[in-house]
């Protein structure tokens, strides 16, 4: 699917869980755009129409997703996308900075339901 169409933007450097979570939602009737860092996720942002969610790993070659997030927060234009973070390594502390920038955490692996969920779709 297209970004012109995309609810969710899926930015995750493994192709394979990429893969996955971008069938799973199209399955269950969402639009995905999908790609692999935080640089090609700005990209994106820059040229096509802003998704309704972000699914953003924590931990990226090229761009990371921490160093996106930092880029979302300084353009207020992108505010009203809902952000959730995930990561294979969560600590108390990573998830009570997100919780204070008003991000979700998703600690790897999770269902589909449980970020749609998250994300209030």
């Amino acid at each position: 699917m297209n970004a012109e169409q995309a609810d969710w933007l899926i930015v995750e450097d493994d192709p394979m869980l990429r893969e996955e979570l971008s069938a799973s939602l199209v399955e269950r009737g969402y639009g995905v755009a999908a790609v692999g860092d935080g640089r090609e996720a700005l990209e994106l942002l820059a040229s096509a129409p802003r998704p309704r969610c972000m699914l953003v790993d924590l931990w990226m070659p090229v761009m990371s997703g921490s160093d996106l997030v930092e880029h979302l927060a300084a353009h207020p234009e992108l505010a009203d996308v809902t952000v959730v973070v995930m990561t294979g390594t969560p600590d108390s502390v990573l998830a009570s900075c997100l919780e204070r920038a008003g991000l979700k955490l998703l600690s790897k692996p999770f269902t589909v339901d449980e970020l749609i969920a998250s994300a209030g779709m």
